[in-house]
């Protein structure tokens, strides 16, 4: 067949779909005292009224979209794009319609013609709209694609889902979905993932998440002749197994991490802790009882180091800018003294200002504590001051509403400090 005869032998869209396409584009509506012009009798979404005069202008080209339509019979299925033109003519609402693209899927071929051959989104204002017609339920009907479940299909991987839809419909029919909507969407190497290959580890992959990841994974194990422990893949990648330590046994290793329920990222940050602290790694830190308490204080740790010399940098801060501490009314305003103060205040008010403990001590930036004068322990307001103004004033979890006397007591705080 030629490209012709593919066009000519097309599906026929129905009549409601070019409804639908000419509805979705503005009409207009002229009208004086004495008379009314509809261009449209059709009930568009977007009607614009326009006041008719001797001069108005009724005829003209207006606007173009591209819209879609999924067609299927038994032994074929159809993506057709077209393009709409509206135009007027003396004052009524013409449309015109060209098909731009064709994508025939059938006979285990998929052969696309036409303008447009590109990957398309959809959405609003993003450029092509697909006709809701419910063509996944018709698909799971009548097509090739009966035999799947086609709840997370999207035409731009229609074409993948065709090619593959046999090994699609092995993995929907073990339970393994993650795995088979993988295929759909292209997301795995089906270099790799081969028929040979889930027949192989149809077992492995049964009534789980298990994906193309895990099934390399596996296969990484039995290279190294190491067993696999069940539920490891949620926690280890292919390319981490090298990096075991050599003092444990693998599947001791394993059955820990495992037990542990954290990621052998989460671990080697642990270590990496460890080292940079200078503690010698021995067997009593490496396999430690509970990890996330384990890793917790290493960051402590790893914080107070930190603080330290923030501090410092904080102390020198706070001989400049003392002129900023200020009694304003009903309120303290009071700087920092320690970067362990920042860190106390975000979590008192349950807000990011711990995030600026370094550019504070830097002077990149300034943290001020807005504090009741009747109660100037207590954490009310953070204060950003930055470029000469406030940048911003935060109080409980960033939406606490600003009171109008704090708002004037700090207006009154940057005119004081500026003189």
């Amino acid at each position: 067949m030629n490209t012709n005869d593919y066009v000519e032998n097309k599906l026929q869209p129905p009549r409601a779909f070019f409804e639908w396409c000419y509805t979705s584009f503005r009409t207009y509506v002229w009208k004086n005292k004495n008379e009314t012009i509809v261009a449209s009798t059709r009930k568009h979404d977007w009607i614009i009224e326009k006041k008719l005069r001797k001069n108005s202008r009724l005829t003209f080209y207006d606007s173009s979209n591209c819209f879609q339509i999924v067609l299927s019979t038994s032994k074929r299925i159809e993506v057709q794009t077209y393009k709409v033109i509206s135009e007027y003519e003396n004052g009524v609402q013409c449309f015109r319609e060209q098909l731009e693209c064709i994508e025939i899927f059938s006979n285990n071929q998929h052969i696309k013609i036409g303008k447009i051959c590109l990957p398309v989104y959809y959405g609003y204002n993003m450029g092509i709209a697909l006709y809701p017609n419910e063509w996944k339920k018709r698909l799971e009907r009548v097509s090739e694609l009966k035999y799947l479940n086609l709840e997370r299909l999207n035409v731009d991987n229609l074409a993948t889902t065709y090619k593959y839809r046999t090994l699609i419909e092995f993995a929907q029919k073990i339970n393994a979905h993650k795995l088979a909507y993988d295929v759909m969407s292209g997301a795995v190497d089906m270099r790799i993932l081969t028929k040979n290959c889930l027949r192989k580890y149809k077992t492995f992959l049964k009534n789980t998440d298990n994906s193309l990841k895990e099934i390399q994974l596996k296969q990484t194990f039995e290279s190294l002749n190491i067993p696999m422990v069940k539920g490891i893949e949620k926690y280890v990648l292919k390319s981490d197994i090298s990096d075991f330590p050599n003092e444990i046994g693998a599947v001791k290793f394993q059955n820990w991490l495992v037990k542990q329920g954290k990621s052998f990222k989460y671990y080697q940050d642990y270590l990496n802790m460890l080292t940079l602290l200078k503690i010698e790694i021995n067997k009593r830190n490496q396999l430690p009882p509970d990890l996330e308490v384990a890793h917790d204080c290493a960051v402590d740790r790893i914080n107070q180091v930190n603080y330290e010399e923030r501090d410092k940098e904080i102390k020198e801060r706070l001989e400049q800018l003392r002129k900023y501490e200020r009694d304003i009314d009903g309120f303290t305003f009071v700087l920092p003294k320690r970067a362990n103060d920042i860190k106390k205040e975000g979590k008192a008010l349950n807000h990011c200002v711990a995030s600026y403990i370094s550019r504070h001590a830097k002077g990149e930036t300034t943290i001020i504590f807005v504090r009741e004068k009747k109660n100037p322990q207590k954490s009310y307001f953070t204060l950003e001051y930055n470029y000469n103004r406030v940048v911003q004033l935060q109080g409980k979890k960033n939406r606490q509403k600003v009171p109008d006397e704090l708002k004037q007591a700090v207006d009154k705080w940057v005119k004081v400090i500026k003189d």
